[in-house]
């Protein structure tokens, strides 16, 4: 799973005080484990928090928690920077720039599951995945509930359709993240035939903000 946060124009929370930095120009990552072995992960663009400390990890249909009691095994960091030519578009190459690390953990107990969070940071925002190595205590398994968050750091402008598991056909809304509710936008749609949007607060991917400072974020999947 990966998911990306492009960015346009902490609190003491750290086992053992281990904080990973990785930085390309003014975008700058942080993670850090908590006292309960919790992931954390925070976003920067120079020195203005975009996402505050913010939560990882999954719960598994069998109730077990993958988001806490882990511990660092290690970590390693590379850079990248090549260019690829798309079959079509407005320009002929593209540049991959990015700054990667890759965070091993382990749980704190008897079965002492694995799992890596690699993170990509490029000049324009971040980019993460989870992966699942190879391993006898976690064979087969169903997710039952990712715990990702994105503590934002502030109430932004959002541009917004619900979050529909059939349609994408909404009208956009403009408002405060906080003032999100689908609810009326779904009932009064009735040019649309099937709506199914379950959560009044859900909202469709691509999701587009903008900070009272001017600074546009964009939160969606990557590598579809």
């Amino acid at each position: 799973m990966l998911i990306m946060l492009l960015i346009m124009l902490q609190t003491a929370m750290a086992q053992d005080n281990k904080i990973i930095k990785v930085n390309l120009n003014k975008v700058r990552l942080e993670f850090m484990l908590d006292a309960e072995g919790k992931p954390f992960y925070s976003v920067y663009y120079g020195e203005k928090a975009v996402i505050k400390p913010s939560p990882m990890g999954f719960t598994l249909a069998n109730d077990s928690a993958l988001d806490k009691h882990f511990e660092l095994t290690g970590s390693e960091q590379t850079s990248v920077d090549e260019t690829w030519k798309p079959v079509w578009g407005e320009v002929s190459s593209i540049r991959n720039h990015y700054q990667q690390v890759t965070i091993h953990l382990k749980q704190k107990s008897s079965a002492g599951r694995l799992m890596n969070i690699i993170f990509r940071v490029f000049e324009d925002g971040v980019g993460f995945r989870y992966e699942f190595p190879t391993q006898p205590n976690l064979k087969y398994f169903i997710v039952s509930n990712e715990l990702t968050g994105f503590n934002l750091a502030g109430d932004h402008k959002t541009f917004w359709i619900p979050g529909d598991y059939d349609t994408n056909e909404y009208l956009y809304t403009t408002s405060k993240i906080s003032e999100i509710d689908n609810r009326q936008m779904v009932a009064s749609s009735t040019d649309i035939a099937v709506r199914v949007a379950p959560d009044a607060h859900a909202v469709q991917t691509p999701l587009m903000m903008k900070s009272a400072d001017g600074l546009y974020i964009n939160i969606h999947e990557a590598a579809l």
